[in-house]
């Protein structure tokens, strides 16, 4: 967004939530500058000032420095406000909050967007732009709080704007379909996500090109989405056009390393678990050559390495790899995150496969408490610790518990990707060894004989 026309600046509002108070605080406390630079700065004029301070702090956004561009963009929001420019001011406060959220800073990144947003639809209500802008700023912060379906609103809501003639922005309109498609990814609506993948890719690639990096970052999204479709061929297909593009990539080193992760994920799901494991440990070698580590971008390869050690029955190794994932997940998001339940499952499917039966189930019910909060009971996730705690409680002895727990996962997943889908591999297999202690070997063998029907035409794309 550009500056508009000086004014006055917009009014705190009144009424704001704790964390907009501490932000608030901490942008008070940032501003007390030095007596010679305060000086200095009511020499120059505000207009150049701030677009300096300005791109400094976009500069080192766009190099992952976010704490140095945090306090580039302060110094721009106090430069704004004092001069008057009220696009200007309202552009800082957002890209703070772009700052923030690369820190993990989530309360405080969603504070600053909804309190920006509030004072732009309150006082400047004919900025369509900056209100649909800020709407898919908010939403992506929703996103790394686990909020997808309050993301996805926030995203359809800016994506009606920029899609309209008055919005006219078609490079913005194809961003937040990528962003969509990945919403949809988390939503378990992998049909809508290709759909919007799609779309973002055929906008892209007319502006940018086919073989660009815009157009080959939305391919990674897409191929997940066809992965999760058990359409393999269609998804290598993808990443093969944007490996090249990702390695040739100046500084794109993480992008390199997440097209090898995606193309370890389809390895894996076709059975090649070696060439996986080569194809991981190369991606996540990549990542912690760049990346603190305690990043949050590690945690999606430790544990993709984590569960393909699990198949090669290197339960040590599995069980390292997600400890030190679930840290990360707990440091960076809380204890009440999606992907911290998901830590916590992967955690607890290794320790009952090595008979540590003791701490496991309060894990698995903790698991499933959260999951039932953010994603709700029809979700994929949710299934998954159900199968999990289903198969304690067979290890256990206790069948009839068991039962109803695999065939309520059962169900969940057949609705969400349907009866013939790779994801039901698993399970199915897991109920019929319970069908087997109780004897009921012709019901077993019909589970079996179904696992391995859908095994066989998926290792055969």
């Amino acid at each position: 967004m550009h500056p508009g026309p000086a004014s006055p600046p917009p009014t705190v509002p009144k009424a704001i939530s704790k964390a907009s108070s501490m932000l608030l605080m901490a942008l008070l406390m940032a501003l007390i500058l030095p007596l010679s630079a305060w000086a200095q700065s009511k020499r120059e004029d505000p207009q150049k000032l701030w677009e300096s301070q300005s791109a400094e702090g976009h500069r080192a956004l766009r190099a992952r420095r976010y704490v140095e561009a945090e306090a580039h963009f302060i110094k721009a929001v106090l430069t704004a406000k004092t001069g008057n420019l009220a696009g200007a001011y309202i552009n800082s406060r957002s890209a703070l909050g772009d700052a923030l959220l690369g820190q993990h800073r989530y309360e405080e990144a969603d504070a600053a967007f909804r309190s920006t947003l509030k004072l732009v639809r309150r006082q400047m209500p004919n900025r369509r732009s900056a209100i649909a802008h800020l709407r898919g700023r908010l939403a992506g912060a929703q996103m790394s709080r686990g909020n997808y379906k309050e993301a996805e609103l926030l995203y359809l809501k800016s994506l009606a704007f920029y899609s309209r003639p008055e919005g006219g922005q078609p490079a913005q309109a194809a961003e937040i379909m990528r962003r969509l498609g990945k919403a949809y990814l988390a939503l378990d609506r992998f049909r809508n996500a290709e759909n919007f993948f799609r779309n973002s890719l055929a906008i892209k690639s007319r502006l940018d090109g086919p073989d660009s990096p815009p157009a080959a970052q939305v391919r990674l999204g897409l191929a997940i989405a066809l992965k999760a479709m058990d359409r393999l061929a269609e998804a290598e297909g993808e990443v093969s056009l944007a490996l090249p593009v990702m390695e040739k990539l100046p500084g794109g080193g993480q992008h390199f390393a997440d097209a090898l992760r995606i193309r370890g994920d389809i390895r894996l799901a076709q059975g090649r678990v070696a060439e996986a494991i080569a194809l991981y440990r190369r991606s996540l070698a990549m990542l912690e050559k760049e990346l603190e580590p305690t990043s949050l971008n590690l945690v999606s390869n430790l544990n993709n390495l984590a569960l393909a050690y699990q198949k090669t029955n290197a339960l040590e190794k599995s069980l390292a790899l997600f400890e030190r994932s679930l840290i990360i997940l707990k440091g960076t998001l809380g204890v009440d995150h999606p992907r911290v339940a998901m830590a916590e499952n992967n955690m607890a499917y290794i320790l009952i496969q090595m008979k540590r039966y003791q701490d496991t189930e309060p894990r698995l019910l903790r698991a499933k408490r959260i999951l039932e909060s953010t994603v709700g009971k029809r979700d994929l996730l949710y299934a998954a610790v159900l199968d999990s705690l289903a198969v304690l409680y067979r290890e256990q002895g206790l069948y009839g518990k068991a039962e109803a727990l695999f065939k309520e996962s059962l169900q969940i997943v057949e609705s969400a990707v349907g009866p013939e889908h790779s994801a039901l591999v698993e399970s199915l297999g897991n109920y019929a060894e319970l069908l087997k202690k109780t004897n009921r070997l012709e019901e077993a063998k019909i589970l079996e004989h179904r696992a391995a029907a859908i095994r066989e035409k998926n290792e055969s794309r």
